[in-house]
């Protein structure tokens, strides 16, 4: 209960405390290896995909022994519901490369960074903000004066996170004293 400068900073530290807590998760999935999936097989997949995902793998490398290449047997299963190699495939890649290829996973389970979007399969060599500065740059010089205004604001805030606009009102607003809703309708 209160006002929203009252309420902001509680807010904003449980929320950061979520953020930081999940953000440890995902470092803890790409830095500690299972046992189970320190082999050659999973090589390209540790500290890039999600461990659920990995565990499905490993259950469906259970079953490649009785299935092998049949696809009739295996079913795809998991490659349809879950956008994960199935048996049968996994059968081929073993025998092919060795291990289990990065791209036969789907993107969902590349997913370990909740800051931004990337795929796994590129360079991060070319993580680089130009585009989207220069996208910037077109949309800034085709705004109208306020709308400058507003978009300068906007990019000095996320330029400079510890610096704020918003500040507490200088005095206290003072509520007692007046009339609520109810006592105005009795008449």
């Amino acid at each position: 209960m209160g006002d929203l400068c009252s309420c902001w900073d509680p807010m904003n530290n449980m929320l950061v405390w979520q953020q930081t807590v999940i953000k440890a998760l995902f470092q803890k999935i790409t830095s500690v290896i299972e046992h189970k999936f320190n082999t050659l097989v999973y090589k390209n997949l540790s500290g890039f995909v999600l461990r659920e995902a990995q565990d499905m793998i490993f259950y469906e490398l259970q079953q490649v022994n009785t299935i092998g290449t049949d696809s009739s047997a295996c079913g795809c299963t998991l490659r349809v519901t879950h956008g994960l190699p199935c048996a049968c495939e996994l059968t081929e890649f073993i025998s092919i490369y060795g291990y289990i290829p990065l791209k036969r996973t789907h993107v969902h389970w590349k997913m370990l960074s909740i800051c931004s979007s990337y795929n796994t399969d590129d360079s991060w060599a070319d993580l680089t903000l130009t585009h989207e500065v220069d996208a910037l740059f077109k949309i800034f010089s085709q705004l109208r004066v306020y709308g400058k205004i507003t978009l300068k604001t906007k990019v000095h805030e996320l330029a400079f996170l510890d610096i704020t606009l918003m500040c507490p009102p200088t005095t206290k607003i003072k509520n007692n004293g007046c009339t609520k809703v109810r006592e105005i309708y009795r008449v």
